[in-house]
């Protein structure tokens, strides 16, 4: 509060905005109630290294939610002891995996649902001890994925290529969907009424143009990053967590009527605002009535026109 500022008609309000944003102190990191995360963009997680997380534990170099001792992942969910995994939800020890889910056990599985110990396996349902498409017993499941020795890195990268071109033999869906109802878009889980989403899953509700959102978003509108019981946002980057009525953000999480503002937490009715916590009523950072506030904001936008 100490950089509030009085509203200049004579300039234009994002001029008066971009100062204020400058001398303004702001966090380095997006760090909401986490532990020991000092180099990562993390909510709700703990000892996680230079990762963009939620809800997750032990991790490093991922982007994912509700993940535990993984390492280089991208995009995924619900997932424990996990390396080098791509849009893989619900698995425990997989390895150099892509849309893998409900899977134990398995190294180089591409677009497979509940396998079990499976190696180089494409578009797979419900198996174990498959290699290369082709089933196995247990006995020899082992000793086959012997010959294979991953533990050298020369036999590894001939590996990757091998799965590579395996997978380029099968046919793929055009988009992956699951329990997406009346939906466009890619990679999507639990949504409905959505268009043109990507990566999104839990309670994602109409919407439109949303990048990596969900977790109960709903009636919300050009979203990157967004969620968390949140609605009726607009034009938004890292926004969400019990957020309603609100656009022109960027990493603002509790609050309603909140607009053209970065940084700002657990505040209500603020218009371009920068790093405010627990504030109402505020404009560029100076506190206002609750009559002054709602007098001068039309004015504001009408002049920003």
């Amino acid at each position: 509060m100490d950089y509030g500022k009085d509203y200049d008609f004579e300039k234009p309000f994002f001029e008066q905005f971009s100062e204020l944003y400058k001398i303004t102190p702001r966090i380095q990191l997006f760090n909401v109630n986490s532990v020991n995360c000092n180099y990562a963009n993390a909510y709700r997680s703990k000892n996680c290294y230079l990762s963009d997380v939620d809800w997750s534990e032990n991790c490093a170099y991922i982007i994912g939610a509700k993940c535990r001792d993984c390492f280089d992942s991208l995009i995924c969910f619900n997932l424990e002891n996990c390396y080098e995994c791509i849009y893989c939800d619900n698995s425990y020890k997989c390895f150099f995996s892509i849309f893998a889910l409900n899977c134990i056990n398995s190294l180089f599985i591409y677009d497979s649902n509940n396998l079990s110990n499976c190696f180089l396996c494409v578009n797979l349902r419900n198996k174990q001890y498959y290699i290369l498409n082709k089933q196995y017993t247990k006995k020899e499941y082992e000793k086959e994925l012997k010959k294979y020795d991953t533990g050298s890195y020369k036999n590894l990268m001939k590996i990757k290529n091998e799965f590579l071109d395996f997978k380029l033999k099968f046919p793929r869906r055009y988009s992956y969907q699951r329990n997406a109802i009346n939906s466009t878009g890619n990679n999507l889980t639990n949504v409905s009424n959505c268009y043109y989403c990507f990566d999104c899953k839990k309670g994602l509700e109409n919407s439109k143009y949303i990048l990596n959102g969900g977790f109960m978003l709903k009636d919300s509108y050009d979203i990157i990053n967004g969620g968390v019981n949140s609605s009726l946002l607009y034009e938004s980057i890292i926004a969400g967590e019990n957020l309603s009525k609100s656009s022109f953000l960027i990493s603002v999480v509790n609050g309603i009527s909140i607009y053209y503002s970065i940084e700002c937490f657990s505040s209500e009715n603020i218009f371009g605002c920068v790093s405010l916590r627990k504030k109402q009523y505020c404009i560029l950072n100076k506190q206002y009535t609750k009559e002054e506030y709602e007098a001068l904001v039309p004015k504001i936008i009408e002049h920003m026109g």
